[in-house]
């Protein structure tokens, strides 16, 4: 009897598990089943013992949409991860991205599976297509992106962007950071991203800590304090007396200060040149804006006016760009070259040592004494030429209207170029740095042919040397400054200031 009891009660139960596990799965008719938000959990992990001090101010977000100042913005390589990164050659190197396709002005990028914000929700389209729409408007990355009408999503893995106008080299530009949708709405917000950190915020101060659902190698800095600075505190003071351990700067301020401690100069997309009022005689010809170029000493403006914190250039593309270095063209037009080529090239308009004396006014606002200093080795240098370039510095509202009314021979101007090497601020019409290029220059379509993918480097390269529309002098340098207890791989660069912490050894 109670056998059979048994069996009835263990056939009840098994009915009403097969009940309840049908009615779990049905779905009412016109109803979608809820879609469930995937997470992974940290494996067993910890966060390593090591603490890492950095700076950062209190005045500004840490939110990267928002920021905009440097040294908040240079902990973003953090926190969070972007589709791309460019390496020190200025080359596209994948980091969220798989794969990408570039048709004319549609760029499709699908992302790598396995992707997981600090959290433990998985990265998407939906969280690129939100935080480009943040990046766009962002005092960070509206420059970069200018060019990069829309972004929309296709599918779960795969975004796809327009553009406005062609660029072969727009992957340089799909550096923004990505964060998790809906966490990076106003300046107070301390996002989620993918990276090796997360925030961590406390009582009495906001930290990094080790993010354990990161993806690759776990450095062996667990812990990033953040030390609010002062604006009176020297960065490179609180470094050499222990209160941090690290900063970047960019140098803007036109200054470099020695230290015990260690530097890696870290190559910036800065461009110090000349630019030339064409349409005056006789620089409105092309030997004698290439006589210009081949009198500047370069290696001379890079050592003393800027402390050997540039890099020469005569063309506006980096120098350290691998595409550049690739190049079959003659890099520097005037390699082998100098005051006698110059001198030629004048003398065929009358002008030079043999010929008449050249009177040119140099404009410039006074930034700082990088700029101070190379204006004043361009006088130098060009008297010994019989050229007598007066030298004006005029404060930056005069300056700007002194170019808009065309009031200057020369001009000595910088400009930071995108990671794409846009040059359309010096080919467009009424483009940031156009002033003193002929509308009808050749080596504007040149220049745009070339972007599109239409002409080779090579072929803008030829056209840039034929004409000189302006005058490239520099690429500058930031530095990156470190402790010398910090060891192991140190590299940096500015899109990924700290790219390769996960190989320091502290």
């Amino acid at each position: 009897m109670k056998s059979v009891k048994k069996v009835k009660r263990a056939v009840s139960v098994l009915l009403f598990l097969v009940f309840t596990f049908l009615s779990a799965c049905s779905v009412p008719t016109g109803e979608q089943p809820t879609t469930q938000v995937k997470e992974v959990q940290p494996t067993e992990r910890t966060v390593p013992a090591g603490v890492l001090t950095v700076p950062y101010t209190s005045l500004d977000s840490l939110n990267p949409f928002t920021t905009k100042s440097l040294l908040n913005s240079a902990l973003t390589s953090l926190v969070f991860r972007s589709l791309y990164v460019t390496d020190a050659g200025f080359t596209a190197v994948p980091d969220l991205a798989k794969t990408q396709s570039v048709q004319d002005k549609t760029v499709t990028v699908t992302l790598s599976d396995g992707i997981y914000f600090s959290d433990g929700t998985e990265l998407t389209s939906d969280d690129v297509a939100y935080s480009f729409e943040l990046a766009k408007k962002s005092f960070a990355y509206t420059e970069s992106l200018k060019n990069t009408e829309s972004c929309s999503v296709t599918d779960r893995r795969t975004v796809s962007f327009t553009l406005v106008r062609a660029d072969v080299n727009v992957l340089n530009i799909l550096t923004f950071p990505v964060a998790k949708r809906g966490t990076a709405d106003s300046n107070d917000s301390l996002p989620v991203g993918a990276g090796m950190y997360s925030f961590q915020k406390g009582e009495l101060r906001t930290n990094l800590v080790c993010n354990l659902r990161y993806g690759g190698e776990i450095p062996e800095i667990g812990t990033v304090r953040l030390y609010d600075v002062t604006a009176s505190e020297s960065l490179m003071h609180l470094l050499d007396i222990g209160s941090i351990d690290c900063f970047y700067t960019d140098l803007s301020e036109g200054s470099a200060k020695r230290t015990y401690s260690s530097v890696n100069e870290v190559y910036l997309n800065d461009l110090v040149f000349i630019g030339v009022n064409s349409a005056e005689f006789p620089l409105n010809t092309a030997d004698m804006r290439k006589a210009l170029s081949l009198l500047c000493d370069r290696q001379q403006i890079v050592e003393n006016a800027f402390m050997s914190h540039a890099r020469i250039t005569e063309l506006p593309l980096n120098t350290a760009w691998t595409e550049i270095v690739n190049s079959k063209e003659q890099i520097y037009s005037a390699a082998g070259s100098g005051d006698t080529a110059a001198n030629a090239l004048m003398k065929t308009l009358g002008y030079g040592k043999d010929g008449n004396k050249l009177s040119l006014r140099l404009i410039y606002t006074d930034t700082n004494s990088f700029t101070r200093n190379t204006a004043q080795l361009l006088v130098e240098k060009f008297k010994a030429a019989n050229i007598e370039l007066t030298a004006s510095k005029l404060e930056k509202k005069e300056y700007e209207a002194a170019l808009a009314a065309g009031e200057y021979d020369l001009y000595l101007g910088e400009v930071k170029l995108t990671k794409n090497m846009d040059l359309s601020c010096f080919f467009e019409e009424n483009g940031a740095v156009s002033f003193g290029i002929s509308p009808e220059a050749a080596v504007r379509t040149k220049y745009f042919d070339y972007a599109s993918g239409a002409e080779s480097l090579d072929s803008f390269i030829r056209a840039f040397n034929e004409s000189v529309p302006f005058i490239p002098l520099c690429f500058r340098n930031g530095q990156f400054c470190y402790s010398r207890r910090i060891g192991g791989t140190v590299e940096v660069t500015e899109d990924n200031i700290f790219g390769s912490i996960n190989r320091w050894e502290i």
